[in-house]
Order: C-alpha cells, then sequence, then structure tokens
C-alpha cells in the first residue's frame, strides 16, 4: 500500500477568500462583462439558402460590415462533389449507343 494516500501536504493548500454576506455582496458593483468585438455571433447574420443543383440547404454565417461569409455548411467542396455525383447518377437523355436494324 501506498503510504502517501491519505496524507495531506501543507504546502499544497491554499486558503479560500471569506464568504461575504448577501447584503456586502448587493452593494459592491458587479463588472459587467463587455463582449469582445471579434466574436463572430455578435456581427453576424445568419442565413439559409437552397443549392438548386444539389436540392440541399446551405446555412451561411456573414459578416455584416464586410459581407464575408465566415462560417458555411456544408463548405463549397461538399457540394460541388454532391453536384459531381448526381450529374453522374443523372439518366442520360439520348442514349450513347444505337441499334440499327
Amino acid at each position: 500500500m501506498d503510504a502517501a494516500i491519505g496524507t495531506l501536504n501543507p504546502s499544497a493548500v491554499t486558503r479560500a477568500a471569506p464568504v461575504m454576506e448577501t447584503a456586502e455582496r448587493e452593494s459592491q458593483p458587479n463588472p459587467s462583462p463587455t463582449p469582445s468585438a471579434a466574436s463572430p455571433e455578435l456581427a453576424s447574420e445568419r442565413r439559409i439558402e437552397l443549392d438548386y443543383e444539389t436540392g440541399s440547404l446551405i446555412y451561411r454565417m456573414i459578416d455584416v460590415t464586410s459581407g464575408v461569409t465566415v462560417r458555411q455548411t456544408p463548405d463549397e467542396a461538399r457540394l460541388k462533389l454532391r453536384a459531381y455525383i448526381d450529374g453522374i447518377d443523372a439518366p442520360r437523355s439520348d442514349p450513347s449507343v444505337q441499334r440499327l436494324a
């Protein structure tokens, strides 16, 4: 058995600040958190669009100040892949081989 189990190292003990009464806490000003200007959630607009080539919904988060797309789901590469796969699977209107009798 380990002898260190159950023993307390006095140098590792830290003292906590004393608990304030409710009246003391209410009298002290509470600093309000300031939102970060770099947060994309605050200065952004969310859009949901339909991609007609694939029939997929596209979720975009756009920066209001610059108009740049910050996030997009699914990304452009996935949309192109879906359009390519749909193009391969689509039935052809004209047959590639014709038989003449």
